[in-house]
């Protein structure tokens, strides 16, 4: 019994210092280095900032930022250093500046700690290089494209060997030229990825882009779909014509984001998506697909004035009445009344402006907005007002006038 006794409380003691042990180890790999400064050294081209940007690490914030944060969620807390992201962080710069066209670029990195033992600072070494140039961008995948659009492509391109290569600049080429040709029947144009061959003796860099051009589309069809309260009131044939989109026109992005953004300047619709029906391609023809939810052809809106008109508070109310698809087409009517004063319960009440405590302004406005004008798509404003005005300077004036604006969709730039 006692030899087991003995045993027992010799298991006890080592297991009370494996702990003691294992706590002190896991202390000492809890042991925070706090990043309190990055450096960048060599870099002439890019910013310490945008640098800073491309790298995962990243520095504390100053010790103010870090005191508001010890209490409150504004500010931040120190960052802590970690050593195994100096690798990433160097492959991070390096390909930042190879994709701007520096493919000559050496990264090295070091770090400090402080005689305090906690703090650390750490340093990337950049040699920059030289940077290399564009030498030829070529376009593969053209062949059955007409002369004048390949033309059209060759002049809009701003790339030329007096520039620096970027990735930035391929990858802007091939979005224009992409979108150049979906908005002329090609709606399955895409890009690949371009070959890039960099030639270290001259510093200068190829590039050949790619392209699967497919078939050209044409419109076969435009579908019509409306809900919401005030489908009944709006005719299928009015939106088609608001859309302008027509059977046999060459399918075009851009178009179809024009036709929805003149559906809701109708105001007419509370949502509209304007869309190619992908499912029912075939024989190089789509059909679009216009889905609509239209609301209330009535609108009332009271309103409350405040201003300081005069250098005098006044308050006043406003009430404006709305009907939309006014005599058809899309129409809308707008007549609106205002009246504002410094004492308004003496302006409602005695409504005249010979009255020498009464300082304040009435109005009164139609507006009439369309979508068409001659029947053409020219967005057109039709507005008419009368003003009574009475002034701190004892003077009492009435305004009145109208005002006409045309809105044309002009061509392309």
């Amino acid at each position: 019994n006692i030899l087991k006794d003995l045993n027992l409380t010799n298991c006890f003691i080592l297991i009370v210092l494996f702990y003691f042990f294992a706590g002190n180890i896991y202390a000492q790999k809890k042991t925070e280095f706090i990043l309190s400064s990055i450096n960048f050294n060599g870099n002439a081209v890019f910013s310490d900032t945008k640098l800073g940007n491309v790298i995962i690490s990243k520095e504390s914030p100053s010790w103010f930022s870090q005191f508001i944060h010890s209490f409150s969620p504004l500010g931040a807390g120190a960052m802590e250093f970690d050593s195994t992201l100096i690798k990433t962080d160097i492959r991070s710069l390096e390909n930042y500046y190879k994709v701007n066209g520096y493919f000559d670029v050496k990264v090295k990195a070091n770090y400090t700690v402080d005689p305090s033992g906690k703090d650390v600072e750490l340093n990337y070494l950049i040699t920059e290089g030289k940077p290399y140039y564009f030498k030829k961008v070529t376009k593969r995948g053209l062949k059955h494209i007409s002369n004048d659009f390949l033309t059209a492509i060759s002049d809009a391109s701003n790339i030329d060997s007096t520039q620096v290569f970027t990735e930035k600049k391929i990858l802007n080429d091939l979005s224009f030229t992409t979108k150049y040709f979906q908005d002329r029947g090609y709606m399955f144009f895409k890009s690949e990825r371009p070959d890039i061959y960099v030639d270290t003796l001259l510093k200068k860099v190829r590039v050949k882009e790619k392209f699967n051009t497919g078939k050209p589309f044409k419109i076969s069809d435009v579908f019509v779909d409306k809900k919401g309260f005030g489908k009944s009131d709006i005719a299928t044939d009015l939106i088609r014509d608001i859309v302008d989109i027509k059977k046999g026109d060459l399918f075009s992005n851009e178009e179809l984001n024009l036709s929805q953004i003149r559906l809701y300047r109708t105001n007419l619709f509370s949502s509209a998506f304007v869309s190619p029906i992908f499912a029912d391609t075939g024989n190089s023809t789509v059909p679009i697909q216009v889905s609509t939810t239209i609301g209330r052809m009535n609108e009332l809106v009271p309103e409350v004035i405040i201003n300081n008109e005069d250098n005098a508070f006044n308050l006043g109310l406003s009430l404006g009445y709305s009907r939309k698809n006014f005599l058809g087409d899309a129409r809308k009517l707008t007549l609106q009344t205002s009246v504002a004063a410094q004492n308004i319960l003496d302006f409602i009440s005695h409504p005249s402006l010979a009255d020498s405590n009464i300082f304040g302004y009435a109005d009164a406005r139609l507006i009439i907005e369309q979508p068409f004008l001659f029947g053409k798509l020219i967005q057109t404003r039709f507005e008419t007002y009368l003003t009574l005005q009475k002034r701190r300077s004892d003077y009492s004036t009435t305004i009145y006038g109208g005002k006409i604006s045309l809105n044309f969709e002009l061509p392309r730039k």
